[in-house]
């Protein structure tokens, strides 16, 4: 919940006018997340990230759609909430846990959080490297995110499969 709640208040700090207003989507995931970690329904989990991510969409689009430096730990903390909400929702009713598989499993979300956070500094880098390219380097762009794209996306499915 800490870090949803991190998360929520990150884009609102020091916001004034219509970019508080934008805070009622954090608050609405916030609740959402509540709601599915208090009663164990996991289907809200899913809204709520989705909530939080959109406060964040909804704040960069009242200041002008400019590209916000933070966006990377933004990232990264919308995949911390999902992972820990998903991890604390798979452990309900399990009395034991084997400490090898929890601090494997941790270090696999921190890992992924860490790796998520670079990365999208890394491409944030690069986006602001001016190379007055033309097609040719747009397509490229194109390619290599969707490289990264079907990389991730193989690595969550591989993750779920593994009990």
């Amino acid at each position: 919940m800490l870090a949803a709640l991190l998360v929520a208040g990150a884009p609102v700090l020091g916001a004034a006018g219509l970019e508080r207003l934008v805070g009622l989507l954090g608050v609405a995931g916030l609740l959402l997340v509540s709601a599915a970690l208090a009663a164990g329904m996991i289907g809200l989990l899913p809204w709520g990230v989705a909530s939080l991510g959109g406060e964040y969409v909804a704040w960069l689009l009242v200041r002008g759609g400019e590209v916000d430096d933070r966006a990377p730990l933004y990232a990264g903390g919308l995949l911390l909430v999902a992972e820990l909400g998903y991890w604390s929702l798979e452990h309900r009713g399990v009395a034991v846990s084997e400490t090898p598989l929890t601090v494997r499993r941790l270090l696999t979300v921190a890992l992924a959080v860490s790796c998520s956070v670079v990365l999208g500094a890394a491409l944030l880098g690069a986006s602001a490297v001016e190379l007055g390219g033309g097609v040719v380097l747009e397509l490229a762009g194109v390619l290599g995110a969707l490289g990264v794209l079907a990389l991730v996306t193989r690595l969550v499915w591989r993750e779920r499969r593994e009990p």
